[in-house]
């Protein structure tokens, strides 16, 4: 049986009123991130935050980070740590990942390393982000796709092209399995999580690409409704 993502027509309108520039917001606590950064090993975390903060308020949407993304005197890895501090705080309603700001001094452990990596990240064709994904995955600790994958798309949405990656995590998984289902009520008591491998992603991003031509809308919100199923 072929793969697909196969959203229902009674969906579509809904999927095209999504709009980045007023949701989701979310909430970034600053604060907690600070005082972790401020305990790492040099100060190379706690300045990147200072320019973080110098550009994005509090409350942030998505499209702010995407303007932040198209700052060119931004490095790459600063643009990467504001992502994961998005990823690990909450949207509204949302609860937040406590574990965030450790996760990310775990990641920055072997900074020359992990600031390398980042900086070799490139979307520009389907083969440049399987080894972007491949590298990530490799080289940054505490750190899978359910995560790089926003960095991904991000960098991506930023640069303009028109296929760009999107965020690939176990949520987004979950409404991929749900649209499948005869009754999602099974996943009540069943975790259902994304398979990390790039030829995954990969087949993930054809098949959302393929479904945003049916219903005439941008990639991202595909990915977005798949989140929120």
């Amino acid at each position: 049986m072929e793969n697909s993502i196969h959203v229902p027509a009674e969906y579509y309108a809904s999927i095209r009123k999504i709009d980045f520039n007023v949701l989701p917001k979310t909430i970034l606590k600053y604060d907690l991130w600070k005082k972790r950064f401020n305990d790492f090993k040099d100060n190379m975390l706690s300045e990147k935050l200072e320019v973080i903060m110098a550009h994005l308020k509090i409350e942030v949407t998505r499209t702010d980070l995407v303007n932040f993304y198209q700052i060119p005197d931004i490095d790459a890895e600063t643009k990467f740590i504001a992502t994961m501090i998005w990823g690990h705080e909450a949207s509204e309603g949302g609860r937040r990942d406590f574990r965030g700001p450790w996760k990310v001094t775990e990641m920055f452990n072997e900074s020359v390393a992990a600031t390398k990596a980042i900086r070799e990240v490139s979307v520009s064709s389907n083969k440049d982000i399987m080894t972007s994904y491949r590298t990530l995955n490799k080289k940054l600790k505490m750190c899978g796709p359910n995560f790089f994958t926003k960095h991904l798309y991000f960098l991506g949405k930023s640069s303009g092209i028109n296929l760009y990656p999107l965020i690939f995590d176990n949520r987004v998984a979950s409404g991929i399995v749900k649209l499948s289902l005869n009754s999602s009520k099974n996943l009540d008591f069943v975790n259902v999580s994304t398979k990390t491998t790039p030829e995954a992603y990969l087949t993930y991003l054809k098949l959302v690409c393929k479904e945003a031509e049916v219903i005439e809308c941008e990639l991202d919100k595909i990915e977005y409704f798949l989140f929120n199923f």
